[in-house]
């Protein structure tokens, strides 16, 4: 737990920044997440107050005060009007600030939210609304967002809107956001608390995912929690607390002790008609029993590689491909593939390339992938 009144955090310890990094976050959004709390859990500013609860049943930190979800309308990606409060009353409901071109945090985030709610009844995945607020209207279209969004899950929802309104409503449940910015070399940057908002079917939320507390175990111990309406104390929900309870250690347990285990195969190159550009293909099999996602590819034969899919004959590139548990990821001619950019030498068949593969929660490996004739497809004879 933290000590009342602190700051909320803006990094994950497995994934630490420079504390200049650390310190401009703090400064420029420092004076958003202290401004004062309400005790009666209104739209005021809030501030992240807890004190040890060893007691609780939840993961998450408990807060001392429940916040009340925002009444704020924002535009979703269809371009309808979206009320954070009336349109998801009575469900759970995560809602993260962040912005598509996030390079770490935000991926990371929506990935490890998508594993955890795979790993639930597909009744339970029904009941909760995951929303994703972009704190960068600027630059990320209702399309960007939608598109970006579908990568991890298409029944996540995705809000924009003006910049001052998305900015009140983090303000209210203690988030500082602060506009973004453009660097000389065109990447964008927008300093934003990276902290998981979770609300219970009453709309308050009585917990918070701190930046370390956002992993797929945690989310997949709290959901059914939250789901329930279970007090951080515990006690009686709308369910069963004993039940949700169980659920929670066992979604946790699976989480755990029966992790993603992947083979890759059958991957190949078909020969390029012409140089700089080719195209991968692959198969990752995942016989363990947890979801696992490819979040980057490189590859020291090429500038670039991109993970892109295929859909109504254009290509899109994406931020990774789920590996489901007991299932496979096939990135296949017409489907989803690899696009390797900038190649570094001419590739010739019966050569060969390497790429690195690196999963959420398999961690990097390295494969080996040959050269085949332009017409080969696995189980041909080229």
């Amino acid at each position: 737990m933290l000590p009342s009144s602190t700051t909320p955090d803006r990094t994950r310890t497995r994934r630490p920044r420079a504390l200049a990094v650390a310190a401009a976050a703090a400064a420029a959004a420092g004076a958003l997440v202290l401004a004062g709390c309400s005790s009666s859990g209104s739209d005021s500013a809030a501030t992240v107050s807890s004190h040890p609860s060893p007691k609780s049943v939840y993961r998450a930190t408990a807060l001392d005060t429940p916040w009340a979800k925002p009444d704020v309308t924002l535009t979703d990606t269809s371009g309808k009007p979206f009320n954070l409060r009336k349109d998801t009353a009575g469900r759970t409901t995560l809602l993260y600030f962040g912005y598509t071109h996030c390079p770490d945090e935000c991926p990371t985030t929506m990935a490890d939210i998508a594993v955890a709610l795979q790993q639930l009844p597909k009744a339970e995945q029904q009941k909760v609304d995951v929303v994703f607020v972009t704190t960068d209207p600027a630059h990320d279209s209702k399309r960007t967002i939608r598109t970006w969004l579908d990568s991890f899950s298409s029944h996540f929802i995705g809000l924009t809107g003006d910049f001052k309104t998305i900015q009140g409503a983090a303000r209210k449940v203690g988030i500082g956001v602060s506009p973004a910015t453009v660097a000389k070399d065109g990447s964008i940057t927008a300093v934003h608390g990276t902290q998981v908002v979770p609300f219970a079917p009453d709309g308050k939320a009585h917990v918070i995912f701190m930046n370390d507390q956002s992993t797929p175990q945690t989310f997949a111990h709290d959901l059914p929690l939250l789901i329930n309406d279970v007090p951080p104390g515990g006690g009686s929900g709308k369910g069963s607390a004993g039940g949700a309870e169980s659920q929670a250690s066992a979604a946790a347990k699976g989480a755990t002790h029966t992790p993603p285990k992947l083979t890759v195969k059958q991957q190949y190159v078909p020969k390029p008609a012409a140089g700089g550009m080719a195209a991968a293909y692959l198969t990752v099999a995942n016989s363990g029993g947890t979801t696992d996602r490819l979040t980057r590819v490189t590859s020291q034969d090429a500038t670039t590689v991109t993970m892109d899919t295929t859909s109504g004959g254009s290509m899109q590139e994406v931020t990774g491909f789920n590996v489901p548990a007991g299932g496979t990821l096939a990135l296949a001619r017409g489907g989803n593939h690899l696009m390797l950019q900038g190649l570094k030498k001419p590739l010739k068949e019966g050569g060969s390339i390497t790429l690195r593969l690196t999963f959420a929660q398999s961690g990097p490996r390295t494969v080996t992938v040959p050269v085949e004739s332009m017409t080969y497809r696995p189980g041909s004879a080229g």
